[in-house]
């Protein structure tokens, strides 16, 4: 029997990354008996709801039009059995990344019964659910970085609210309940644990492919901003919005570094507060450690120490990086902030 692997995030943990291996190396995975979807997976779980009448687990529509008709024809396919003697790898984030910052504990049957549905939906195959967890310190970190990149208006401390253990140990064990825990593989989202440093090699290496990743074009994306360019965006946001498309930003930041000379601030939490998270996320990770890991720690980088606290941007540079910022702005952004 053929194998499905769905990897469900964590979201911030390199998934644009997977999503490109699969979009680029079609004929490398045909060539090992697998389909990779190209495309976002998030389609299917919208797909599956309808289907199954399931009222709960929302908030999977795609907006993305060509997206969603890449994962329609799939399915289509899919149910004319065009994938039955085919390894299948389906790459989202949106998982994990929305249903564990919910709370579904009132809601825990359906939510199950609608995890169970996505099984059903691929019963004549095996089913991997492949999930790579950051620790929750730099998971924080990591969101709020995001969401200033996506321009929206964010603070720590709200994300803090969000992200609990409690909720993401609650939708863990109602993955273990509709998948079964032999069909998980929990992976840390270390550089030191991940096979050959690389949470894309890692995921080969999962599927079994390890012993020829140098067949495959592997090409990281979504990389996070540099320190001083996110600031600015703070401030930008609450004034504009978001004013500058992800891939100029990038730009922006890739040139702080390399033509500006700017030394980058990788972190933002003090050591108090990470503390503070990791023991409020013990009991999570102490299962996942028993269950899913060797009995050590699941997580082993050391915690960062507090010299970043010493940070503070520059006025002058501020200026600089705000003007950046303007001069790669979409047209419609560039008005708005010309009035």
């Amino acid at each position: 029997m053929k194998t499905v692997y769905l990897r469900i995030g964590a979201d911030n943990a390199r998934t644009v990354s997977i999503t490109n291996l699969a979009s680029g190396n079609q004929d490398v995975f045909g060539r090992f008996d697998c389909f990779a979807l190209p495309r976002n997976a998030l389609h299917l779980f919208e797909w599956v709801r309808n289907r199954n009448g399931v009222d709960v687990a929302n908030g999977f529509h795609d907006r993305n039009g060509r997206r969603r008709a890449v994962v329609e024809g799939f399915l289509a396919d899919h149910e004319s059995g065009a994938y039955r003697d085919t390894n299948m790898l389906l790459v989202t984030e949106t998982l994990w990344g929305r249903l564990s910052k919910r709370d579904l504990e009132p809601v825990r049957s359906e939510v199950v019964r609608f995890l169970r549905s996505i099984r059903e939906t691929f019963s004549e195959h095996e089913f991997k659910v492949v999930l790579h967890l950051r620790r929750i310190d730099l998971y924080l970190e990591s969101l709020y970085k995001q969401d200033i990149k996506a321009g929206r208006p964010v603070t720590l401390e709200g994300l803090r609210q969000r992200v609990t253990a409690e909720r993401a140990f609650a939708f863990f064990r109602m993955l273990e309940e509709a998948f079964g825990s032999e069909n998980l593989i929990v992976r840390p989202f270390e550089r030191s644990q991940l096979h050959n440093g690389c949470v894309v090699e890692d995921m080969l290496h999962t599927m079994g492919l390890s012993d020829h990743v140098d067949e495959f074009r592997i090409e990281h994306g979504n990389e996070g901003l540099h320190r001083d360019l996110m600031e600015v965006l703070v401030s930008m946001n609450e004034r504009y919005g978001k004013v500058t498309p992800n891939n100029r930003l990038l730009q922006i930041s890739a040139r702080l570094v390399k033509e500006y000379g700017f030394e980058d601030v990788k972190y933002l939490l003090d050591r108090a507060s990470r503390e503070k998270l990791l023991d409020q996320y013990a009991e999570f990770y102490s299962y996942l450690a028993q269950h899913y890991g060797d009995g050590e720690p699941f997580f082993r980088d050391p915690l960062p120490d507090d010299d970043h606290l010493a940070y503070e941007l520059d006025p002058e540079r501020a200026e600089l990086i705000e003007s950046l910022v303007l001069e790669q702005a979409d047209d419609q952004m560039a008005q708005v902030v010309a009035r």
